[in-house]
């Protein structure tokens, strides 16, 4: 196993138990088709709408402890594209060493090549 898998596994396995009480304890969660998921083959791309920041917390808690699509790994923008005025102080997460220990790579822009734009996740 890389190095790059530990990070997002501890991590995301400290979320998922975060999200899991805070759903518990403060909100209704409900899951369909979670036992549809584990038949799935490694390397599946999961896809969301992107309708908040809080969508790769919600798509690993929505999947079980022990899943074997674990840990995810996660497209974002390069950093810099954070340091613009509209992140406020979240530009010093967004982008940087954490989104990387989440298991966020960045996706480059622009350049018209889908493997230099993934070229991280290519090697993931």
């Amino acid at each position: 196993m890389r190095f790059y898998f530990f990070p997002p596994i501890f991590l995301q396995v400290f979320i998922w138990l975060a999200a899991r009480i805070t759903f518990a304890l403060f909100w209704r969660l409900e899951i369909r088709g979670k036992e549809r998921t584990e038949a799935l083959p490694r390397g599946v791309i999961f896809a969301s709408n992107h309708s908040g920041e809080f969508d790769a917390i919600l798509m690993r808690a929505g999947l079980s402890f022990t899943s074997r699509h674990s840990p995810m790994f996660y497209t974002s923008r390069e950093p810099a594209f954070y340091d613009k005025g509209r992140f406020g102080w979240r530009r010093y997460i967004y982008g940087g060493i954490f989104f990387n220990a989440m298991g966020a790579y960045p996706v480059y822009v622009g350049l018209h090549d889908y493997e230099k734009s993934l070229k991280n996740h290519i090697e993931i």
